[in-house]
């Protein structure tokens, strides 16, 4: 269950973020939906990733600290 709303949300931000013009054809920019898409997907990975006890590679320490 942790792996699927960690790959929706990372499938919500790559849309939100990516495909940011066609969401805004569709219509979520003028209704100002497509924050509210980043947002959850971004809600979902962070708590996928806390749920799961994920630590970051090495690679990222200088990020972290």
């Amino acid at each position: 269950m942790l792996w699927t709303v960690g790959s929706l949300g990372t499938a919500l931000l790559v849309f939100s973020l990516v495909f940011s013009i066609r969401a805004y054809i569709w219509g979520f920019g003028r209704n100002g939906l497509n924050m509210t898409i980043l947002a959850v997907g971004a809600c979902m990975v962070i708590a996928a990733a806390a749920q799961t006890q994920w630590r970051a590679p090495r690679i990222f320490e200088p990020i972290l600290k």
